[in-house]
């Protein structure tokens, strides 16, 4: 393979198949190489922007990553488009919606309806899979302006009892954005006030399979959405067994904040070991699919704070 190829084949390799002329330029190939390429059928022209490896599997992946790459400056997937990337209820990818920041581009792509801001930081915009979407909470507040206020809230529930947000990181990003006059602030402020830190969604069917499935292998000691007396949101809990002092958290395969969000969690797996629990955490993905999986984890865990007791007995 030619050395130009290698390098278009590289660059779009880690972009589903896509990369944007600016792109190509920085990497030393010129219009006349893209344009030959384009004449020859090597590579497909999504827009004036964006081309594409000919071939390429036409996925959502693919056409969400060129809607990105066709606006110029930074920008990411956002709005409804990352509402169902997220996996939140009752909203679509497609049409694909992107934010850019003021003042790069103010009219929609060929590839996208574009929203304009001013503020879009590195912690509200994340990188999954090649691709690049703003995070669940920033997702949320972009879409407090354009939805009824009865889907927000909906919206907002939906994503604490994923745990894709919590009160702590919703009252932080409410800080970051409540300059005068934004869409949809004061809804969220009022969503976010209503609820407080150590608000507690609607039981989700998460939860009642995980109990399901302890009560299967007689497992009933587990009390569910326990806070267990920290100063903030952080010291709820998914489950606690108060007699082993064993806490269990269930992780969602959503789950993809900032590396902010990450270390505030480490944080918090810190402050209950400290307090004198024994923590351990189960995947969303066995608790549906694996249930065996996810019994050995919590056996493993009651072992072990089993040990402890009779350790602190002997001593």
């Amino acid at each position: 393979m030619p050395d130009i190829d290698r390098t278009i084949s590289t660059l779009a390799s880690g972009q589903h198949g896509v990369f944007s002329r600016r792109q190509a330029l920085d990497l030393g190939l010129s219009s006349k190489v893209l344009h030959t390429r384009v004449r020859s059928g090597a590579l497909v022209a999504l827009s004036a922007e964006v081309l594409a490896i000919a071939g390429a599997p036409a996925t959502d992946a693919r056409q969400a990553r060129a809607a990105v790459l066709d606006v110029r400056g930074p920008a990411a997937l956002s709005h409804r488009s990352a509402a169902a990337f997220w996996g939140l209820p009752g909203l679509s990818l497609r049409p694909l919606e992107v934010t850019a920041v003021r003042p790069n581009r103010t009219a929609d792509t060929r590839l996208a309806r574009v929203h304009t801001t001013t503020c879009l930081p590195d912690a509200h915009v994340t990188h999954v899979d090649g691709l690049l979407v703003t995070v669940p909470v920033r997702t949320l507040f972009d879409l407090a302006g354009h939805l009824h206020p009865g889907r927000v809230a909906r919206l907002v529930d939906s994503a604490w009892r994923m745990r894709l947000v919590t009160g702590q990181l919703l009252r932080r990003t409410l800080a970051e954005l409540a300059e005068r006059g934004r869409p949809g602030i004061q809804l969220m402020r009022e969503l976010i006030e209503q609820r407080g830190d150590g608000y507690r969604p609607t039981d989700s069917n998460l939860e009642g399979r995980f109990e399901a499935i302890m009560a299967s292998t007689g497992i009933t000691s587990f009390e569910r959405q326990v806070d267990v007396g920290g100063i903030d949101w952080a010291g709820r809990v998914d489950f606690i067994d108060r007699t082993l002092a064993l806490v269990v958290e269930i992780d969602s395969d959503t789950f993809h904040l900032s590396l902010t969000d990450r270390a505030d969690d480490e944080i918090r797996r810190l402050a209950l070991e400290a307090a004198g629990f024994i923590v351990v955490r189960v995947r969303q993905f066995d608790v549906w699919h694996r249930p065996d999986i996810a019994c050995d984890v919590v056996r493993d865990g009651r072992r072990r704070a089993q040990a402890r007791i009779a350790r602190s007995r002997h001593d």
